[in-house]
Formats: C-alpha cells, structure tokens, sequence
C-alpha cells in the first residue's frame, strides 16, 4: 500500500481559494487513505474498524465557541491533553445526527471520566448560526460544538457518511473509523 505524503505546494490563485483548495486536498488525502486502510483493516473493536496504519489528522481551519479559528491539529492538541479522542463528525441537516448528539451529550460525563475526550465537528456553511442554534433546540448541554464552515472535512467524499467518528490518539493520528450512528451509552474503553 502507498503510503500518504504531503508535499508543500505553491498556489498562484488568492489566499482563500488556495487554502481551501490545500485544504480539501489534505482532508481527500485522509479519506482516501482511511479508505484503504479499512479496505484491509483488522477486526472491528466496539463497532470502530481500526485503521492498517495511522493516518495524520489534516490541518483544517475549524471554529469553536469562544476561541479563535484553528487548524484542526491544534483545536485537537489543545483538548486532548496526552488522551485519545472521539472525534465525531455530524452536520444540523442530517436526520440520525440530531439523535445521536443527544446520546453524546448524554454520555459525555462518564465517557470523559474513563478517559476519552470527545470533540464534535459539524459540517456546515452556516455553523456560526445553525450550530448553537441546534445545540439550543436539542438540550445539547456538555458538549462543545465545533464546525467546519467550507465542508473540507466531507467535501472531498462522494457519498459522505453522517455520522462518522475517528478514534484519535494524543498525537494526532486516527486509528480507527466508525461510520453511521453508534450505541454511546455502550461505548467504553474499560
């Protein structure tokens, strides 16, 4: 198997364009790359299929409440605090999100207390409105909601699946894969 490399690449086109073009670029590289690796992955571990190899997170601009845009790699190092990290990909449009968000927020004290930290990310041009909005119409109490504004994260995908959740080590590398709605208050790593 071919092994992702990034290599810097010079844009001519303007800054915006050329970052999300990079951007989408990187985010393709970790979905093809999650792709084939749980093409031949070893067994499935509470419903995650792990990944052959590690794959680096992308470096994407992500926005969270009260701090300032960042690069996904440092909005992850900033929460994981040397702890692996459920990083949950969900969008306000999606049908099996809404209830899935409710189940996570549900669970989060005890997930957080066995030791995982959970970062949700939703894909969404219109998250600086439709994200809290969703948080305040569904109870979302505990989590925090992260968004995507440009979909870099599920752009690059033909036929995204929503929900999906990365199994993250500290370091930043995904180990495993979930995709579609997942039982949370089974989810444990004891």
């Amino acid at each position: 198997m071919v092994s992702p490399t990034f290599m810097p690449l010079e844009c001519k086109m303007s800054a915006p364009s050329c970052a999300t073009l990079l951007s989408r670029f990187l985010l393709f590289s970790l979905l093809t790359a999650c792709f084939w690796a749980t093409s031949a992955a070893a067994k499935p571990t509470n419903g995650f299929t792990k990944l052959e190899r590690p794959v680096k997170l992308p470096d994407i601009l992500v926005y969270c409440p009260n701090t300032r845009p960042a690069n996904l790699t440092q909005a992850f190092k900033a929460r994981a605090q040397g702890k692996p990290v459920l990083l949950h990909l969900w969008a306000p449009f999606c049908k099996a999100c809404g209830p899935e968000m409710k189940a996570i927020d549900a669970q989060h004290r005890r997930l957080t207390d066995e030791g995982l930290v959970i970062m949700t990310l939703a894909e969404d041009p219109h998250g600086n409105i439709t994200v809290p909005a969703f948080g305040k119409r569904n109870g979302i109490l505990s989590l925090e909601l992260c968004y995507d504004p440009l979909g870099t994260v599920i752009a690059p995908a033909k036929n995204p699946v929503l929900p999906t959740t990365y199994l993250v080590a500290p370091d930043g590398q995904v180990l495993a894969v979930h995709e579609g709605p997942m039982a949370w208050d089974s989810l444990s790593l004891k």
